[in-house]
């Protein structure tokens, strides 16, 4: 017993002592799980890049929206595709792609990326990385907007506050509009425009690369595009947001466009209809609008 006390007290003094030559922090690590990244290890921008990432065309959601929902709807996919307009449906893909941009991914990640850059903002010690961590809580904040938008035009109300820690209320469709066209105009508003991103960092954006001016431009382009879609049951509101963005920085070339490059796999980054069970039969409405009706013109029509 004695000799284990004598190590005991051989360690306890060694690692006094080590304290006494090095820091108090470097002490204090013992304490901190290294399994677990804290936000002084997670970028902001990590989280934004996984959430633009899964809200690609992977095949098991966003091809089977498209295909089974948007284009059986419309009749330009016919027979063996169609699912919608024939009666023939299952909506566990609903649930699923529910699921993913709601319950437990896209929107979460986006809100992730906004509540890090609040949160490591005092440790930016330079010029670029203050602006930087600025910028990508905006371009969160831009990305979250279209996610959100696209959340209410397919399943109506939405929570503004959610992901916020407690379990928040649902909001009508229009207050989620008004909410959005507040959230771009503020969001562009706070971007660096003149900031540029490093190439390390660049990487982790694989909608533009961290560019501000086509972030901008993006943000300017949503409000834009929601406040059209406001114009038959909000015209005044509509007409407002129009009028104050239509001068601002848009996308005008293709240059600007967002865009992701595809592959053939499955997962995120494959290309839609790309999947060998896509027949993309065209149905006769589709064929008859492209060919004419029996002499009759699409106009006509």
């Amino acid at each position: 017993m004695k000799k284990f006390n004598k190590i005991f007290f051989t360690l306890a003094m060694g690692a006094a002592l080590m304290a006494g030559t090095t820091s108090c922090d470097d002490f204090e690590e013992i304490n901190i799980n290294p399994g677990v990244a804290g936000a002084e290890v997670v970028k902001p921008y990590y989280a934004l890049n996984n959430s633009i990432i899964g809200a690609q065309q992977d095949p098991h959601i966003a091809e089977r929206i498209a295909v089974y929902n948007w284009a059986s709807a419309a009749r330009i996919s016919g027979s063996n595709s169609t699912y919608l307009s024939a009666g023939r449906y299952d909506d566990g893909y609903n649930n699923d792609y529910h699921g993913n941009s709601f319950l437990s991914g896209w929107i979460k990640n986006a809100t992730m990326a906004i509540t890090l850059a609040d949160e490591v903002a005092e440790q930016m010690t330079t010029t670029h990385d203050q602006n930087f961590n600025k910028n990508t809580k905006s371009f969160a904040r831009i990305w979250r907007a279209v996610l959100i938008s696209e959340y209410a035009d397919n399943f109506g109300p939405y929570p503004i506050e959610a992901f916020q820690g407690t379990n928040p209320e649902f909001n009508s469709v229009k207050d989620v509009y008004y909410f959005l066209l507040d959230e771009l105009k503020a969001a562009v508003a706070d971007i660096v425009l003149t900031e540029e991103a490093t190439s390390e960092e660049a990487k982790s954006d694989p909608l533009f690369g961290f560019n501000a001016q086509k972030w901008a431009k993006y943000g300017n382009s949503l409000r834009l595009r929601l406040a059209m879609r406001l114009s038959r049951v909000d015209n005044a509101k509509a007409k407002s947001e129009f009028e104050a963005v239509d001068k601002s920085m848009l996308i005008t070339t293709m240059a600007d466009i967002a865009k992701v490059k595809e592959y053939d796999q499955w997962n995120a980054w494959a290309g839609i209809y790309s999947r060998s069970w896509n027949y993309i039969d065209i149905t006769s409405t589709m064929s008859n609008i492209l060919t004419g009706l029996g002499g009759v013109s699409v106009a006509e029509q």
